[in-house]
Formats: structure tokens, sequence, C-alpha cells
């Protein structure tokens, strides 16, 4: 989890890992992209895409699952790499499920 540290106007000031003041909330996918969007830091774009990335991974999890429901895809159609990737994934998120450490982020 990400907090954030905000000026008077509710604006993000700094972002740290753990909530180091007692100011600091929270901080939403959706802020953290706006911040590091506006950010000048040439690093920033490349921090941007992979955090992009972990939300276009979990939408091809879901994809798959569908295409190999409606029986469009066989899952044994992909290659060996791809189907440990794709299980190892599921059994990880399956686990987080289980001990509740699963965001809503996580299940769209």
């Amino acid at each position: 989890m990400l907090y954030a540290s905000r000026d008077d106007q509710g604006k993000i000031i700094a972002i740290t890992n753990s909530p180091a003041e007692n100011n600091q909330t929270e901080l939403t996918e959706a802020e953290l992209i706006e911040f590091i969007s506006h950010s000048e830091n040439s690093g920033t774009y490349e921090t941007l895409l992979t955090i992009l990335d972990t939300g276009i991974i979990r939408v091809l999890d879901d994809l798959v699952d569908i295409l190999v429901a409606k029986n469009v895809i066989m899952f044994t159609d992909l290659p060996q790499e791809a189907r440990e990737k794709i299980a190892e994934r599921k059994r990880i998120r399956q686990q987080m499920k289980e001990s509740n450490e699963l965001m809503v982020d996580d299940i769209l």
C-alpha cells in the first residue's frame, strides 16, 4: 500500500511505502497515475507504464479465462510457458483471496 502526504489543498506532495506521518492517507491507483503523469522526471514514464501494465495483465488473465470457458480456445493451445505463468498467477491470486489480501482492483 502506498501513502500520500498532501498540502492544504489536498494536492499530493510526497508518496511513501508506509504511513510515516499521521496526516498521510492511502493512495488510490488513479491518484498515483495522475501524480506520476505530471512529474517531470524522465523515469516516471517507465513507472507509469509499469503501473498500467499491472492492470492490463489482470485483464488478460480474465480474457483467457473467458475464452477458455466459452470454448473459443483450449488452455492447452497456449504455449507451455504461457500456461505455467497463467497457472502461477491464478494460484497466487487464489492465495491472496483466501488470506483477504486481495484488493478490489485485483479482482477487476
